[in-house]
């Protein structure tokens, strides 16, 4: 906006009528818009240090991991929590699960499974995890008094995909200090790149089928139903979002910040520019890598949609 007297930041801004989406044009970036010149002005992205250049380059994906972190710590404060002792006490009971229907109470000390002694909440996890579906032995201690039942676990999938054991017992937890918080927020964002890493080991390896992929249309039934469960889920798939965003944005594939990345430490490497002709050619081949991915996925969504 022109205002008389004042000098303008040298950005153009564009409010178009239909807000859907976003994106930002930067002068002088051979990128996917396919601009095929520049004129080395002092403004220009292609006249800057190269480490400015990595710097400009990588704030999108610095921005998702930061907003992916806050989400996530932000939930912590809010409904995080964590355990009480290490102790193998039980602090609550599913309705419903395996150690209900057994009569275990809160405040019963697990003492042993199929005769192991069991000392900690890891040592419970282990035994109880290898056992889908499986009848075990199970003592537990109750006003100072051993009892013993025998019951059949029930069982749950992690992210992984493998099936694990459960008796439907969940540890005393407290709220979480902010300290706390900060370092829940820090490891779950962790665990949301742990995901995506292994979800694109589960592709190349053929545990996953290319067609579950989703897109668009899928992110939005997502969100629905996450929507509908509360808002701790809708954010913590938003925070889960964030993260695929960083990183795929951050893969050396021309066309997305990593490859513009890439292409500039080879230019470091080499101490000279790539031609623009080389320049173009990778990003016309990377745009055509994302357009069919991205064609791909919406098959993928639209086939989902109808069944």
């Amino acid at each position: 906006m022109k205002q008389k007297g004042k000098k303008g930041s040298g950005t153009e801004y564009c409010l178009s009528i239909i807000p859907f989406g976003g994106y930002v044009k930067v002068a002088g970036m051979i990128d996917e818009s396919m601009d095929s010149s520049f004129d080395h002005k002092p403004y220009e992205l292609m006249s800057k240090p190269r480490w400015k250049q990595i710097w400009f380059m990588s704030a999108g994906v610095l921005m998702n991991t930061l907003m992916a972190f806050i989400i996530y710590t932000g939930l912590a404060i809010n409904n995080g929590a964590v355990p009480v002792s290490n102790l193998p006490i039980i602090g609550e009971v599913v309705a419903g699960a395996p150690a209900e229907n057994n009569d275990l109470r809160p405040g019963d000390i697990i003492k042993s499974i199929n005769g192991k002694n069991i000392s900690s909440w890891e040592n419970l996890v282990s035994e109880v995890y290898p056992r889908p579906n499986q009848n075990i032995k199970l003592e537990y201690i109750r006003d100072s008094r051993v009892k013993s039942i025998n019951l059949k676990t029930s069982y749950q999938m992690n992210f992984k995909g493998d099936t694990l054991g459960v008796i439907g017992i969940r540890q005393e937890y407290r709220p979480s200090t902010f300290s706390e918080s900060i370092s829940i927020g820090s490891y779950r964002t962790m665990q949301g790149f742990g995901m995506i890493i292994y979800s694109i080991q589960m592709l190349t390896s053929g545990k996953a089928k290319f067609d579950q992929l989703g897109g668009p249309i899928m992110i939005g039934q997502l969100a629905g139903e996450a929507f509908e469960m509360g808002f701790s889920y809708y954010f913590g798939l938003m925070a889960l979002i964030s993260c695929n965003l960083a990183f795929l944005n951050i893969l050396p594939i021309p066309g997305l910040d990593g490859g513009h990345i890439f292409i500039t430490l080879i230019e470091g490497t080499i101490r000279r520019p790539l031609s623009l002709k080389t320049r173009m050619l990778i990003q016309q081949i990377g745009t055509v890598l994302l357009l069919m991915l991205m064609i791909s996925v919406m098959i993928n969504d639209i086939g989902r949609l109808f069944g």
